[in-house]
């Protein structure tokens, strides 16, 4: 058969549904690799490469499919009775399918026609695909869709963890400077340091605050988990911090007795 590489039968990066592994079907001269996908409206993804001398040699390729099951003749006289024809072409490609429940029979057949009907060469390949219910297919995006749930939320997990430290130990800097606030102003009440001191404390957590917050992107650009998000998980969670790390909403929630 010679080297022949077969054009990838993944699906593109918006087709929904749940793809199941790729098939390759190899025959004498040719290779045929099929990809089911799953879901509301399953689809099959067929692509075919045969080796080029037999282009250049006048071969034709027809693909037939039935819903009945295979021709008992491997080279039958009729082609017909492979099936409904759904491809006849001179060179490689590919072709998506969409089917309906139940089983699908292909046949490929690479030929050359001769004289009164008859075939100089002839090369077959058959395979069938079996589509499952609609249920079936639904529940396997599901499934998949909660797994990749649970593993966003396994990988965030250690950088929510990390956020609440950093903010517990700004609500305790914060509140140590509370009680030192207090304390030296109650010598100076009604006078100008108290509030001189309240001034100076409130930046004071505004600059531990945004060192957090900066600290905490830094480290996060450092972060292999983190390089591994998509984007919209990584906005999610600069997000998250920017809100959380706020100085108005952090004083805020401060006041508010909330965490």
């Amino acid at each position: 058969m010679g080297n022949v590489v077969c054009p990838s039968t993944a699906p593109l990066p918006d087709d929904p549904g749940d793809p199941l592994p790729d098939r390759r079907h190899v025959g004498e001269e040719f290779l045929v690799k099929s990809q089911l996908t799953l879901g509301v409206e399953p689809r099959l993804y067929l692509s075919w490469a045969v080796n080029s001398r037999y282009w250049t040699s006048d071969f034709t390729l027809m693909v037939f499919h039935s819903m009945t099951g295979f021709c008992p003749e491997r080279h039958p006289d009729d082609l017909n009775k492979h099936g409904r024809l759904i491809i006849e072409t001179t060179s490689n490609g590919s072709r998506e399918e969409r089917l309906a429940e139940g089983t699908h029979f292909y046949t490929f057949v690479l030929h050359k026609p001769a004289w009164h009907g008859l075939f100089e060469h002839s090369s077959v390949v058959r395979f069938s695909e079996t589509v499952p219910s609609a249920k079936v297919g639904i529940g396997r995006i599901r499934d998949s869709m909660e797994l990749q749930d649970m593993q966003r939320r396994h990988e965030l997990g250690p950088i929510e963890h990390e956020t609440r430290v950093n903010e517990a130990n700004v609500r305790r800097l914060k509140s140590r400077q509370h009680v030192e606030r207090v304390s030296g102003t109650a010598v100076n009440a009604g006078g100008a340091s108290g509030r001189i001191a309240d001034v100076s404390a409130s930046i004071d957590a505004m600059v531990a605050i945004y060192a957090a917050k900066s600290r905490k992107i830094a480290d996060l650009e450092k972060d292999e988990r983190f390089a591994t998000l998509s984007p919209d998980q990584k906005k999610h969670v600069l997000d998250t911090i920017d809100d959380r790390l706020d100085p108005g909403e952090f004083s805020a929630r401060d006041e508010m007795g909330e965490p």
